[in-house]
């Protein structure tokens, strides 16, 4: 038999426990989870548990441990550009991230540096690039791309509380804490880097390549969401996300 690909978690949340993990039991003939880092050790810690991984104390314990041969950063944003460049710089044979890549166009470019630099495989996590619906519309996309003037994406969603509930044993995990005076430029990020990532790709198809992008307007929704219009060239772009108790979730995409 094959020796198995040991892969290793930066992060136990909701998306590891939710997809990364049942995925992986599905793949347990290629794949086993060695190792897992949390700064949140209960969750970590829960997800060991459940998997017969070794809890890593810290994250350079995980980096050091030759079972890992994979690494799968599930972090908050601002940590992946980090711990992308450190994870291949230890040697990682692959290491897949979770959208977005980075946060600032820097960090884009000492994750692009470091990846020419060690050679290393870097896949990011956009799973809705290959949502069916999407795969399925953009073939019936191309008139609209060529002549939209206004394009607007309207998005509901509820909270993922209750489907985390559902599918794992989550447990209750630590309020985050911000670092910082302004809460809400700090919202606002957060919104974009979690939220707007996941239409964001839709919506770049009917920008040009090339073409300058100007932020107009932000504005956050409560309890979470925002309304942000952007000029791109000769097109505006109106993205309205947001998420409550309301359902069923719905994405309405215009194109006049």
């Amino acid at each position: 038999m094959t020796e198995r690909i040991g892969v290793g978690f930066v992060g136990a949340g909701g998306v590891v426990r939710t997809i990364h993990v049942p995925t992986l039991a599905r793949m347990s003939d290629d794949f086993r989870i060695a190792t897992v880092w949390d700064v949140d050790g209960e969750a970590a810690r829960s997800v060991t548990a459940q998997t017969d991984a070794r809890l890593a104390e810290t994250f350079e314990d995980l980096l050091a441990d030759e079972g890992v041969d994979v690494l799968v950063i599930c972090s908050p944003a601002r940590f992946h550009a980090e711990q992308i460049v450190r994870g291949m710089r230890a040697g990682k044979r692959a290491i897949l991230c979770e959208k977005p890549l980075a946060v600032t166009a820097d960090d884009a470019r000492l994750i692009g540096e470091a990846a020419e630099e060690t050679g290393v495989p870097l896949l990011l996590g956009a799973m809705h690039m290959f949502d069916p619906a999407w795969t399925a519309a953009r073939g019936k996309l191309a008139p609209l791309v060529r002549e939209a003037t206004t394009i607007r994406s309207s998005i509901a969603l509820p909270f993922n509380d209750r489907f985390e509930a559902w599918t794992t044993e989550l447990g209750e995990r630590k309020p985050p804490s911000f670092d910082g005076d302004d809460i809400a430029q700090i919202l606002m990020r957060l919104c974009v880097m979690e939220l707007a990532i996941h239409d964001l790709p839709l919506v770049r198809t009917f920008i040009p390549e090339g073409t300058p992008v100007r932020v107009t307007s932000a504005t956050l929704m409560d309890p979470f969401g925002y309304g942000i219009t952007v000029v791109a060239g000769d097109r505006v772009l109106d993205l309205f996300p947001y998420i409550s108790g309301s359902w069923p979730p719905e994405w309405v995409v215009e194109v006049p």
